[in-house]
């Protein structure tokens, strides 16, 4: 599938049997974060954890994560600082029914077709200094 350019995702990934076992052995490219261990995060260290395994799992099976249910500014500066570099949720844009997206995708076109939040970086100045602040961004990739 991969060699046809077909990507497959694994949804809610953390919670219900998704089983490491198939990951390995399978097409999949990407892990979607469960929203739940999202919200969680800040308050309960072991949700924490948990994301934080999902992440390094995804990097050493070269796997793109898409963290879910990002509603705070904080949420995604934690998640980015973990290295998740793609998210979704009302931070972000609203849940919407299909007019409502129509009008919102005509309203931030991009080249591409595939519109992704990627998580990344700012500079602060010319010299390239690190910063702690991100930056949300759609991407097309």
């Amino acid at each position: 599938l991969r060699k046809a350019g077909v990507r497959l995702t694994v949804d809610d990934f953390g919670s219900g049997f998704s089983s490491l076992t198939h990951l390995s052995r399978s097409s999949v490219s990407a892990l979607k974060i469960d929203r739940a261990l999202i919200s969680r995060m800040d308050e309960d260290p072991e949700a924490l954890e948990v994301v934080r395994a999902v992440l390094a799992l995804a990097r050493a099976l070269r796997l793109d994560t898409v963290a879910k249910g990002v509603e705070t500014r904080e949420q995604a500066d934690r998640l980015a600082a973990m290295g998740c570099r793609c998210a979704q949720g009302v931070l972000f844009a609203p849940p919407m029914g299909a007019a409502a997206t129509a009008n919102y995708l005509a309203a931030n076109a991009q080249p591409r077709s595939r519109r992704t939040v990627r998580l990344r970086r700012t500079r602060s100045d010319s010299r390239q200094r690190r910063s702690n602040s991100w930056a949300a961004a759609f991407s097309a990739s």
